[in-house]
């Protein structure tokens, strides 16, 4: 069973950058909080061949956020998808992930966090 959308969310929007193909691509993850907890995210990119992939992702997690699953669960689970070719992104710490879909889930474990 969901819960029902309050008529007005808001939430942190948190630009990140990801190298594809030689270029650096900017995504905007925006976490809304309904009763104190996350209840949907958006994800936007400017890139259209990405556009599909990314609201299909925003409306599983955001989904999942209102059927009661904790944003940190799935974090967790997008932290371990890497992508299958030479993919490489270079955090602004240093650190390294390996996939769009294991970058959006640092951003979402660290806002879980507290961390952003």
């Amino acid at each position: 069973m969901t819960i029902p959308r309050a008529e007005r969310l808001e939430g942190p929007t948190y630009k990140i950058k990801i190298a594809l193909h030689d270029r650096i691509e900017r995504f905007y993850v925006t976490v809304n909080h309904q009763d104190g907890r996350p209840f949907e995210i958006f994800i936007r990119v400017d890139r259209p061949d990405l556009h599909e992939w990314v609201t299909l992702t925003a409306l599983h997690i955001s989904r999942d956020l209102q059927s009661g699953r904790t944003l940190a669960d799935i974090a967790t689970e997008m932290l371990s998808i890497h992508s299958g070719g030479s993919s490489r992104h270079v955090l602004p710490d240093g650190s390294q992930c390996y996939s769009m879909v294991e970058r959006i889930g640092r951003v979402l474990a660290n806002h879980a966090r507290g961390i952003n």
